[in-house]
């Protein structure tokens, strides 16, 4: 969720057992037994990066800090770090996605920064797909073409044509363009296994969406359908979602607001009425969110249970309070997860920790082996 969240509406006043919820964390209350809120957890690398504010969004998952905008560097992300090791029975080894909501461009490598949550490497953001139309064609390719043979048959021929116009080319090129081209052929080879693999899939295409325009409320529910269908499918375990890019500056008028979300996230402090224009939006998102919760506790999964239970979903902002960029104490809850003996109903306060803990509780979830702790880190925190 983009811009932050106001504190006193999210964060419950006393660590135990959850009572009666925050006002923006009220429309969850019918997941309060699903549920853990955590409290006093710092994005440590978002604190010391340069720049820092929204840009220290691209350090949530990465852990690593931005060092000035010369050139894009920023450490690979943890789903990325995960999808490695439980992707391979699986056609997308993750899926970036969010909706279109504007911000301000600032013409630098800051743009992809507040935009991208997900990096394959220091270099290489992995940006997201925001039309579900889009998503729809690339999980059921077979059901818009008709012709999933023939488009089999085309595949295998341009990859073999790809392989013998390299041939001669690679004789050619220096050692580190060798490098690459060879990154490049080996990618092409990978997608080929994967296409196949989704080919060999058995499950039953939905019906497309509709074009959605720019209604971000009729987007978010048509990705938060293809998501699940995407996990119930076993197209992908690994999912990302932003609601929108950090600065986000999109007006809901529909929601009576009279400035846009950026400028209420700074000003809310400054006028009463800012702030309750701010806590609607919150608690609309909130909203959006308890629809996908519903989309997946009414799902099942293959071993009869609900999928959100087999589930980790992680909800976060970049921010705690958007008025200072603050990277201190942001907001973050889990919710499912129970096959793997979660036990929820409680809120966490861990004063001064690191965010990126709970990474570690994903990667134990996931069963991921080997994956270093990063230096802000000291261990899973336990759910």
């Amino acid at each position: 969720m983009p811009n932050g969240l106001i504190g006193d509406t999210f964060f419950p006043e006393a660590a135990g057992p959850l009572g009666d919820l925050p006002s923006v964390l009220a429309p969850l209350d019918a997941y309060r037994s699903r549920m853990s809120v955590f409290g006093g957890m710092h994005n440590m690398a978002g604190l010391i990066s340069e720049p820092s504010g929204h840009a220290g969004t691209a350090c949530l998952l990465t852990d690593m800090p931005i060092v000035g905008l010369e050139k894009l560097s920023v450490g690979r992300s943890i789903d990325q770090v995960i999808a490695e090791q439980v992707s391979s029975a699986t056609p997308f080894p993750s899926l970036q996605l969010g909706t279109a909501q504007g911000g301000r461009p600032q013409g630098d490598i800051s743009d992809i920064y507040r935009t991208t949550l997900t990096y394959a490497a220091a270099d290489l953001p992995l940006l997201n797909l925001t039309d579900p139309t889009a998503l729809f064609d690339l999980l059921f390719p077979s059901a818009v073409s008709g012709q999933s043979a023939a488009h089999s048959a085309m595949r295998s021929r341009v990859v073999d044509f790809a392989h013998q116009r390299t041939k001669d080319l690679k004789k050619q090129l220096a050692w580190d363009e060798k490098r690459r081209l060879g990154e490049y052929l080996a990618g092409l080879e990978h997608l080929g296994t994967r296409m196949d693999l989704l080919e060999k899939m058995s499950c039953e295409a939905p019906l497309p969406p509709l074009a959605p325009g720019s209604d971000w409320e009729t987007v978010t529910d048509l990705m938060g359908d293809l998501m699940v269908t995407a996990l119930q499918c076993d197209f992908t375990r690994v999912l990302t979602f932003m609601l929108g890019p950090s600065g986000s500056c999109t007006t809901f008028d529909e929601l009576g607001a009279t400035t846009d979300h950026h400028s209420l996230g700074h000003d809310f402090n400054k006028d009463e009425r800012w702030r309750d224009e701010l806590e609607v939006i919150e608690l609309w998102e909130m909203g959006l969110f308890k629809a996908f919760l519903d989309k997946m506790a009414a799902a099942k999964d293959t071993d009869g249970s609900d999928l959100l239970s087999n589930t980790m979903v992680i909800l976060c902002s970049e921010f705690s309070d958007h008025s200072e960029h603050s990277a201190e104490n942001i907001p973050m809850a889990v919710f499912g997860g129970e096959c793997a003996g979660f036990s929820h109903g409680n809120y966490h306060f861990n004063d001064g920790r690191a965010h990126s803990d709970l990474w570690l509780d994903a990667v134990e979830f996931m069963e991921v082996q080997g994956v270093e702790k990063s230096e802000y880190q000291t261990g899973p925190i336990g759910i």
